[in-house]
């Protein structure tokens, strides 16, 4: 299975939904994290170099939250993939070979209007398999 994790420090509800979700379906869990910085790709040998370590920063952002979260991961098999990619195409892309996709709706910043966000909304419309929606203020 496989969860969307956007700020890592603000995704805490959807990694606890994420660890439950697959340590009850005794499943391997794909955590992502889908990051762009615009003008990258302009010089291919900056966006190799800052690429790597962006990614691996992300990465272990995450593994961090994992721990200061606390969660039980004894047993559990968790890969963490931070790809160069728009949010939605990749989560959509990860829905294909996954039992379970895992995504937060969207932070309100404004008290009309869909509040499910633009990568929820894409992953509920195209994902080819079911999808758990997660407030982000879910209590632990």
């Amino acid at each position: 299975m496989t969860a969307g994790v956007d700020v890592p420090h603000r995704s805490d509800a959807v990694l606890r939904a994420a660890v439950d979700a697959a340590r009850a379906r005794e499943a391997r869990l794909e955590l992502v994290h889908s990051w762009s910085l615009p003008g990258l790709h302009d010089d291919p040998s900056l966006a190799r170099v800052h690429g790597e370590s962006i990614a691996v920063q992300e990465a272990q952002e995450i593994r961090d939250r994992l721990v200061e979260l606390g969660l039980d991961l004894d047993g559990l098999e968790v890969e963490v993939r931070t790809p160069q990619s728009p949010a939605a195409e990749r989560l959509v892309e990860a829905s294909e070979a996954s039992s379970l996709l895992v995504v937060g709706k969207h932070d309100p910043m404004v008290p009309l209007g869909s509040h499910v966000g633009p990568v929820a909304g894409a992953v509920l419309r195209e994902a080819q398999c079911p999808v758990m929606l997660v407030d982000p203020h879910r209590p632990g």
